[in-house]
């Protein structure tokens, strides 16, 4: 007993106090995730999806580390195969205990907040002291790329990576500087957590270690069996995890993933936003998004060191050698070139090495490089309070020196500490997996679904089996019962997770279908024989043959050969570490005076201590002081300064206006959102390049819906010049939910709108709407009376230039290249039809790609036609060559000009395939040129009728404008009256007649009015969007059929049914003809019941 008490006190002996303060110095950082639900980030769904699969897998007894069988709508994903997910075991860890997903979450994130501040403190520790390690450690904590991490981007693994890093570096110092064999074994086993933790961050850590290791055996005497013994190390641990990183690197190839995925251009920082100092944060802003900056607190800290050991009036005190002070200042240098370098990393003029660093290419965004780059200034900033002396004078400098540098560090940080909780579900299963896969359009919790096998083109429109969008954890059978002869019989099927084991009786051979994506690493056997495996086309889902007669098939996965190997060098470096650790027990005499805890004799050089009682840092009066400080923070920040608007937090937005924009606007979106202002590019914006465009809105009541702001550049007649879909700009942070906005608050959405190559130079627009996500109907935007003026708002304007030089034609969208020279100085590049086919009234867009080769003397236009045979169909006729306010006369030679336009088919043309001819001509009109073939065009023939069928119910002829007459009406009818049942769809047919060829495409709507206003209606181009009013001939009839869908919770009543056309563009409704009044036609009266 006497024994075990002796141990149990020199264990507490050498304990280091300080690991306990760093939770609490922590605190400030952590909170938020203590007491409040998770932030709405980039990636927090993700880590959400992969813990609950990882769950899943493991209490039906799977590892997944290779296969996630429930993504990719159920088909199965080979995403552990490729994503480094040490990370996701930690939090399921927390889930294990007790926790649900969100929580299981958030602790691992507070866990890896403290693990990265024990790491940067025990590092910093043996490098400069106690009070340097307390220092680095707050300062790595509160650095704010942790807080973009863990608040906004939602990065678990990156976190982890963060705080694995510095553990990484502290063992291989030491694996360094004790020459012991054994101690190698600490460094190979984080070297190999960090490897499978996060990819990119193990190829940016190599590097740093490799060097790091490297200069401190220089430094040490250069003992070539030391070298052996430090390559040994780092071997050992690459090879501890080649059961991951070995098929992840060389089996991608099986995958979509590629590294010209993703731009890393697009990915640099601003020097601006790099040295960006703590914003105050808005509290009104639902989606903020603080820059990725280094810590001020941390900048203030290294250049007071620097100042420090410039000035040389306090000596950088760590023992009485020189050659130690020497060391010490080696390493100071050493991590604060690797500060500057990793800073430098991370903004554009680095590009240089992006394109020329081997590998490089793989870490895909270079901001990554901040979480070098803060881990390295921590523990600069960390060894500049190390230089203050520790003697009492009265009051020890180190203590100030360290007490100030925790207040700054942690006061610059709190403006990040303020991320938007988000509510979480409290539970997920497959259900939810693959409902977001849908809604998102995402595969496998990937952003850019880069691990789908090569073999799939794209997945079935189906999951695999429909109880994966109803159920949370059920097993599906996944042999497709279709492929099945139809005198076959199953004669018995057990399935798992990862496994099928099937009886099958089949009088002839059949191929079977397997509900899975074909990917290397599977083996099918019939009665015990492996089978080849075969992928399918489109869907590239597993298939097999099986011979006729009674057979057993088994479905399972298997190493490939490269993981088997990869497996096999993980075991044996796993039984050389044990090796390694048996071996080293012979010094285990020495090992009881030192662990990998603390270090008696390296904390005392470090701290100068001739005696366990000197200074203070050993007797615990400091660490006192420091708890204390630490817990006063924690008081202050969460009883005053969240209390009240002050420094770093204020609620700037008065329900009106949003200071700081540069334009404020009034507009309303149906009485659902206001655009309170907008920002535009205060410079001209060059032809081919984005514009970038940012919104703020607030909602105005309770939304409903999800619902999202667009933005566009159009023309002054609305035409599009920029790519239908818009960009992001890079770092930007969307709103969330429009359904959990509050009236009081305001989202911000900021888009790239990318600028067509070859954009005339001039005046644009930006057209702004807001539309609902999934239904895409449009809100419309209402006056100060309320009235509708349109589905969007222009603001602006925006001026485009033409750029320095020409775009290169491969960006044009070309696809009948021609280079033609049309006539003197103008060349026809070549042009661009979207559609093939069309029927009569409809709308086609063709585009032009002319160049200047000389300049051009007059302006010129374009007539454009249709012609098959003798037939000639005119569709435009004086139409400009780009626009009109750049006029060929202002082109400069080479330059590039698309020239795009809209044209309506006339109604009357005869159905055919026809030549698309463009003729240059002058102001007047006279063609100056020979046509010019741009394209073929098939105008498919239009069936037509011209007399009322027989049998119209509810004869009507009312009249639209001069334009339409809609003749009749057929409905449900019962007694007489019209009924509809709740929960069902009511039928309506209308039957139009058009009185002329109308040039606007008018849209129907079908209307269910009640006391409270519409129940139920519809609104699209007649015919199920096939035939547009501009397509109508003379005299024709149209038969118009829709379905009202009644909602369950309808109240019982007579309701009107009434009808209608309105112009899209104006949303003006055509007005009835004759002596009645209205925009609408009472078509019946309809009782729901």
């Amino acid at each position: 007993m006497s024994g075990l008490r002796a141990r149990a006190t020199n264990w507490a002996d050498r304990f280091d106090r300080a690991l306990l303060l760093i939770p609490l110095i922590g605190l400030v950082a952590v909170w938020p995730f203590l007491t409040q639900s998770l932030p709405s980030t980039d990636d927090g769904a993700l880590h959400l999806f992969r813990l609950a699969e990882i769950d899943r897998c493991l209490r039906h007894g799977v590892l997944p580390l290779r296969w996630a069988p429930d993504f990719a709508h159920g088909y199965g994903y080979p995403f552990f195969n490729y994503y480094a997910s040490l990370s996701s075991y930690i939090a399921e860890l927390w889930h294990l205990v007790g926790l649900d997903y969100p929580g299981a979450i958030a602790a691992a994130i507070v866990t890896a907040f403290f693990a990265s501040g024990w790491g940067a403190y025990l590092l910093a520790r043996d490098v400069a002291g106690s009070k340097a390690g307390l220092v680095a450690a707050t300062a790595y904590m509160y650095a704010p790329y942790q807080f973009y991490d863990s608040a906004y981007r939602g990065n678990l693994a990156e976190m982890w990576a963060l705080a694995l890093l510095p553990f990484v570096l502290w063992t291989g110092r030491r694996a360094v500087i004790r020459h012991r064999w054994r101690d190698i074994v600490p460094c190979a086993l984080f070297y190999a957590a960090l490897v499978w933790t996060h990819n990119v961050y193990a190829l940016l850590g190599s590097p740093v270690l490799g060097l790091y290791v490297l200069l401190l055996w220089w430094r040490g005497g250069r003992s070539w069996r030391d070298a052996w013994r430090l390559g040994a190390m780092i071997a050992i641990g690459l090879a501890l995890s080649a059961f991951f990183w070995l098929p992840a690197f060389f089996e991608r190839h099986w995958t979509r993933f590629s590294t010209e995925l993703v731009d890393y251009r697009t990915f640099f920082l601003s020097a601006r936003e790099l040295l960006s100092p703590p914003p105050q944060l808005d509290l009104a802003l639902l989606n903020p998004y603080p820059p990725r900056s280094l810590s001020w607190g941390m900048l203030i800290t290294i250049a007071t060191g620097i100042l420090l050991r410039v000035g040389s009036r306090i000596r950088v005190r760590s023992s009485p050698s020189s050659t130690r002070a020497g060391e010490r200042r080696g390493e100071w240098a050493f991590f604060l070139a690797l500060s500057a370098f990793a800073s430098f990393m991370t903004v554009a003029p680095s590009d240089f090495l992006w394109r020329t660093v081997p590998l490089l290419n793989f870490a895909l965004i270079p901001w990554r490089y901040l979480g070098i780059a803060s881990l390295a200034g921590s523990l600069v900033a960390g060894m500049a309070v190390g230089a203050l002396s520790d003697r009492p004078v009265p009051v020890s400098p180190a203590l100030i020196g360290a007490g100030v540098a925790i207040v700054l560090l942690i006061a610059t940080a709190i403006p990040w500490t303020y991320a938007t909780p988000f509510p979480q579900p409290e539970d997920i299963g497959v259900a939810e997996i693959v409902g977001w896969e849908y809604s998102s359009r995402l595969i496998g919790t990937t952003a850019k679904n880069e691990y789908l096998p090569i073999w799939s083109s794209r997945l079935p429109s189906d999951p695999a089996d429909p109880a994966l969008l109803t159920d949370r954890d059920p097993i599906i059978a996944r042999l497709d019962a279709s492929s099945l002869p139809k005198d076959a019989e199953l004669v018995s099927a057990r399935y798992t997770l990862t496994r099928a084991d099937l009886v099958i009786d089949t009088p002839r051979p059949f191929r079977a279908r397997y509900k899975q994506l074909y990917f290397p690493g599977w083996r099918v056997t019939v009665d015990g024989q492996p089978v080849p495996q075969i992928a399918t086309s489109p869907y590239g889902l597993l298939a097999f043959d099986v011979p006729a007669g009674r057979h057993r098939v088994v479905v399972r996965p298997v190493p490939t050969p490269l993981r088997a190997i990869g497996t096999t060098i993980t075991l044996g470096a796993a039984l050389a570490l044990v090796s390694v650790v048996l071996g080293g027990r012979q010094g285990k005499g020495r090992a009881a005076e030192e662990d990998l805890g603390s270090s008696k004799e390296s904390l005392r050089a470090a701290e100068g201590l001739s005696g366990p009682g000197r200074g203070g840092w050993k007797s615990g009066t400091h660490w006192a002081f420091i708890a204390i400080l630490a817990l006063v923070i924690l008081g202050v920040k969460e009883g005053i300064v969240d209390r009240t608007e002050n420094l770093f937090r204020a609620r700037r937005f008065d329900g009106t206006h949003v200071p700081g924009v540069q334009v404020a606007t009034a507009v309303n979106f149906g009485d659902a959102f206001a655009l309170h202002g907008y920002d535009l590019p205060a410079r001209p914006v060059v032809s081919g390049q984005p514009l970038r465009v940012d919104l703020y809105l607030s909602a105005r009541q309770k939304i409903e819906g999800v619902y999202m702001a667009y933005a566009r550049l159009v023309d002054e007649s609305g035409g599009l010049w920029s790519l239908p879909d818009n960009g992001a700009p890079e770092g930007f942070r969307p709103p969330p939910p429009t359904t959990i906005w509050p009236t009081d608050a305001y989202g911000h959405w900021a888009y790239l709108a990318y600028t067509l190559p070859g954009t005339p130079p001039g005046t644009y627009w930006i057209e702004v709407s807001v539309f609902e996500y999934g239904t895409w109907r449009g809100l419309n935007v209402l006056d100060e009376s309320g009235r509708i003026t349109g589905l969007s708002a222009r603001i602006g304007p925006v001026q485009v230039v033409r750029p320095s030089a020409p775009p290169d034609t491969a960006t044009l969208g070309i696809t009948l290249p021609l280079d033609l020279d049309v006539v003197g100085g103008l060349r026809l590049l070549g042009s661009a039809l979207e559609d093939r086919s069309a029927q009569a009234g409809d709308a086609i867009d063709v585009t032009l790609f002319w160049q200047a080769v000389q300049p051009l003397a007059v302006d010129l236009w374009i007539d454009l036609s249709l012609v098959a045979g003798e037939r000639t169909v005119s569709l435009g006729s004086g139409l400009p060559m780009g626009r009109a306010e750049h006029p060929t006369t202002c082109w400069e030679v080479a330059e590039v000009v698309r020239s795009t336009h809209r044209l309506r088919i006339p109604a009357a043309v005869d159905a055919g395939t026809y030549a698309l001819e463009a003729r240059v001509v002058d102001r007047q009109g006279d063609a100056i040129a020979a046509p010019v073939a741009i394209g073929e065009l098939t105008v498919e023939p239009t069936e037509r009728i011209f007399v009322l069928p027989s049998g119209v119910a509810h004869r009507l002829e009312v009249g639209l404008g001069d334009q339409v007459t809609l003749l009749g009406v057929d409905l449900p009818a019962s007694e007489g009256q019209a009924r509809a049942a709740r929960g069902e769809a009511l039928p309506v047919t209308l039957y139009w007649q058009a009185q002329r060829e109308m040039t606007v495409s008018y849209k129907a709507f079908v209307q269910l009015v009640g006391r409270q206003g519409v129940l139920s209606q519809v609104d699209s181009v007649p015919v199920g969007w096939s035939r547009p009013t501009t397509g109508w001939v003379t005299g024709e009839v149209i038969v118009d059929r829709y379905a009202l869908s009644i909602p369950a919770d309808a109240p019982q009543g007579t309701y009107r049914l009434i009808a209608g056309l309105y112009d899209e563009g104006t949303l003006q409704r055509l007005a009835l003809s004759g002596d009645t009044a209205g925009d609408h036609v009472v078509l019946a009266e309809v009782v729901v019941e």
